[in-house]
């Protein structure tokens, strides 16, 4: 056998664990990786002796892909001893273990988890895998001693085995599928080549346990995973919540559904993402997987209940497929196997039309990547606070005028006395949080199509006409956002389209008073824009929310490159510094949020309104290295065949003046602008 020092085991091989007093540099996560968990919500807990015992369990499948089980009938001896024999194996001396390392293309034996070979970082983390029968590891471990290890495994196994197809006859009932599909089941001999896994964890302590992990967030590649684990370190994902910490009951048992429950449920049952976190004390756990052959074919047409009109959302694929692709792709193996008949995209995103419109996977970057890094004359880093942008409280007698200055001089001002809640600011801002954190293939379903409908996931299109990448990721909402949500949260998507109808609803109201405020000043009459008050040719709008994760290296990149907006004008919630306005004579300045505020800065339709009295500000934004930074973004402009021109302005013609700019239609200035970008006002001066 090669020795454990070959480059082939560098990902297998885990950390001498007590040769170390701080977290090395390669084992240090991303502050964003290692975010704090809700408190505030448990997983489910039930009791298999309840006469409601399935129903619950389905629900609990269907609401979080996880529940603690309690009355589950295994001993109490079985579960200590066990416990016993993984403090016994962890305890060896590190040279012993190694002995019986995993080999590069095995399964069975010690070392770091599989997927650790995906990730540039690595975990804190040593295990020993079980497939079969566990007598040749423990013969390597204990050449004198290893018959009682041995016994233990295969007891637990036993008893794992018939828990987990107590679970699996509930649930295959749910989803109706016929008893003949799943004959491996009560095959007495296992010949079918059922895969049963067992996985023993240890998790030592951790010297600075806020910059790693123990697990990265993956799902399980099993029917169902059991895990025994006596204390607190299990974080699941929920959407619309977050990460939540599993605190185990002491006599439960943690059972979290795999992937192939998920396709074999046609996506009613979750496949729960979890992770690990550590701590300054010694953790163990065990994890029982449940999976059929390897040759089983899963699809959701098994289910009966798939009915008519039900398309399946993922294609027929074989165990060991799927097992491969999971080990080459991880957390992207879903979108690779979705039925394209139903598939939220026309086309697969890796072709060239799309490569504008991806975002960076940014949880699997540690560096900035080159396509990323900015010319140094772009000085994407520079900035100063002073003089700051105008602070206008609209409830003020004398707003209309400090607007109007605001327009005039700087073509930005954050406002007060909007009277938009703040309970709602801040729930909009929480939803954009929940959407974002989700994992890349997820939100991936929701991508933008190039020429396709305009909600959805994506880089913003100005990206195409640009030199480099932006450190960015966004989520457009025209109009509805129920079908997209519906895609993200199948089970729980109300809360987010609520949200973001009652906030547009609130901005909407806001808009028609400052552009009336503005439209007076301009002395453009109501029939010039009755489209103003028509329901049917109303103001067009969009609501953009805004990510900007950790950068690695925030000096050399950049959120948004500089440009102007195409609307009349944007409403912008920001919590934290990133938006940096640029101001003639001064250069680019640095937006400080007033957190009761809101920023608005005109657009370039209002510019052209004006004849250029208004100033349509140019800006940008940065990003750092510390914190994830959201913004809420909400764009408004006339309809699509609206002329937009100075001449519309009486106070235009009582100047003097002649126009600046030609009459332009929204959509041909639209189109100038995804062609020519910043150029487009000057391509419509006369």
């Amino acid at each position: 056998m090669e020795t454990p020092s070959d480059q082939a085991y560098k990902h297998i091989i885990p950390l001498d664990f007590n040769s170390v007093k701080s977290v090395p540099d390669s084992f240090v996560w991303l502050q964003s990786d290692v975010v704090q968990s809700d408190d505030g919500l448990s997983v489910p807990v039930i009791d298999l002796m309840d006469s409601n015992a399935p129903k619950l369990i389905v629900e609990a499948c269907e609401t979080w892909g996880i529940f603690q089980l309690k009355s589950h009938g295994i001993p109490t001896k079985i579960i200590e001893d066990i416990e016993s024999e993984a403090r016994k194996l962890f305890d060896l001396p590190i040279d012993q273990k190694l002995k019986a390392v995993r080999s590069p293309d095995g399964v069975s034996g010690y070392g770091i988890v599989p997927m650790q070979s995906l990730f540039s970082t690595f975990m804190w983390h040593e295990g020993l895998t079980i497939l079969g029968s566990a007598i040749d590891q423990a013969k390597v471990l204990w050449p004198d001693d290893y018959k009682q290890f041995c016994d233990t495994i295969d007891d637990y196994k036993s008893q794992m085995t018939a828990l987990a197809e107590k679970l699996m006859r509930i649930l295959f009932k749910a989803l109706s599928i016929p008893a003949e599909e799943f004959n491996w089941f009560d095959d007495p001999n296992n010949s079918s080549g059922c895969n049963l896994a067992l996985q023993l964890n240890s998790y030592p302590p951790c010297p600075e346990p806020t910059r790693t992990l123990g697990l990265a967030p993956h799902t399980d590649t099993s029917i169902v995973t059991i895990l025994r684990a006596k204390t607190s370190g299990l974080q699941v994902f929920k959407d619309r919540v977050g990460w939540i910490q599993v605190k185990p009951e002491p006599d439960a048992l943690i059972v979290n559904l795999g992937d192939f429950v998920r396709i074999l449920s046609n996506d009613r049952f979750i496949s729960v993402l979890h992770r690990v976190v550590v701590k300054p004390i010694q953790r163990y756990s065990i994890g029982y997987f449940f999976r059929p052959p390897m040759d089983f074919v899963m699809s959701p047409l098994m289910s009966k209940d798939l009915g008519p009109g039900k398309a399946p959302r993922y294609r027929s694929i074989i165990v060991k497929e799927y097992l491969a692709l999971k080990a080459k792709h991880l957390e992207k193996t879903f979108s690779l196997i979705e039925n394209l008949v139903m598939a939220t995209r026309p086309t697969p995103p890796d072709q060239e039309a799309y490569m504008h419109v991806i975002p960076l996977d940014f949880a699997s970057v540690k560096t900035l990547p080159d396509s990323f890094v900015w010319p140094e004359s772009y000085e994407v880093y520079s900035g100063i606070h002073q003089p700051s942008i105008p602070v206008i409280d609209l409830m003020d007698p004398n707003a209309t005028e400090l607007i109007i200055q605001a327009c005039e001089t700087w073509g930005v001002f954050q406002l007060t006395g909007h009277r938009i809640p703040k309970q709602l600011v801040e729930n909009v801002e929480s939803e954009a949080y929940m959407l974002f954190a989700l994992p890349a293939g997820q939100k991936l379903k929701t991508l933008r199509t190039p020429g396709g409908p305009s909600t959805g996931y994506g880089n913003p299109p100005s990206q195409a006409l640009l030199p480099r990448k932006l450190w960015h990721e966004g989520f457009t909402i025209m109009g509805s956002p129920v079908e997209r949500a519906k895609v993200l949260w199948p089970h729980d998507y109300q809360g987010f389209c609520d949200t973001m109808d009652d906030y547009q609803k609130e901005v909407k109201t806001l808009v028609d008073q400052l552009i009336r405020i503005i439209f007076k000043f301009l002395s453009i009459s109501e029939e010039e824009v009755n489209w103003f008050d028509d329901p049917t040719t109303m103001c067009n709008a969009a609501l953009q929310l805004n990510s900007y994760p950790p950068c690695p290296d925030p000096t050399r990149a950049v959120g948004l490159a500089p440009h102007s907006d195409s609307s009349l004008f944007t409403i912008l919630h920001s919590r934290t510094e990133g938006l940096q306005i640029f101001k003639e004579g001064v250069g680019w300045i640095i937006v400080q949020p007033n957190p009761d505020a809101l920023i608005v800065n005109l657009g370039d339709f209002l510019h052209i309104l004006s004849n250029g009295r208004f100033v349509s500000v140019l800006h940008r934004a940065a990003v750092n290295q510390k914190y994830h930074r959201i913004s809420v973004a909400y764009l408004c402009w006339p309809p699509m065949d609206f002329t937009v021109t100075p001449i519309l302005s009486k106070a235009l013609a009582d100047s003097g003046q002649a126009p600046k700019y030609r009459p332009v239609t929204l959509k041909e200035y639209r189109g100038l602008k995804a062609k020519h970008f910043q150029e487009a006002i000057s391509i419509v001066k006369t």
